[in-house]
């Protein structure tokens, strides 16, 4: 389920300890390819990389979009207006995380 913000193919993703899992391959709703999911939509991704599921990632992990700093920070500045709060609060979310500084519990 994409819980905030939203995905595409070609979006690198990592883990909550900030390692990379992969790239984002594919995206399926209901058996059927789209090109974004946002928030609240449950889907199936297929992701490029050396990650397993049960080995690297488990089903429920909470996996980011490895957003990079450069950008994260022109998007929390030039392009703040056009995130909703949500979008705001995950890049936040992402920026403490990248920093080492998340710790969910």
């Amino acid at each position: 389920e994409v819980q905030a913000g939203r995905i595409k193919p070609g979006y690198p993703l990592i883990r909550e300890d900030g390692r990379r899992v992969g790239v984002i391959m594919q995206i399926q709703d209901k058996g059927k390819p789209v090109e974004e999911a946002a928030r609240g939509l449950a889907v199936a991704i297929s992701i490029r990389g050396d990650v397993m599921v049960g080995r690297q990632i488990k089903e429920g992990d909470v996996l980011y979009v490895d957003v990079p700093e450069a950008h994260a920070k022109l998007l929390a500045t030039k392009y703040r207006s056009e995130l909703s709060s949500d979008e705001l609060e995950l890049l936040d979310e992402l920026r403490a995380l990248k920093a080492g500084r998340l710790s969910r519990g």
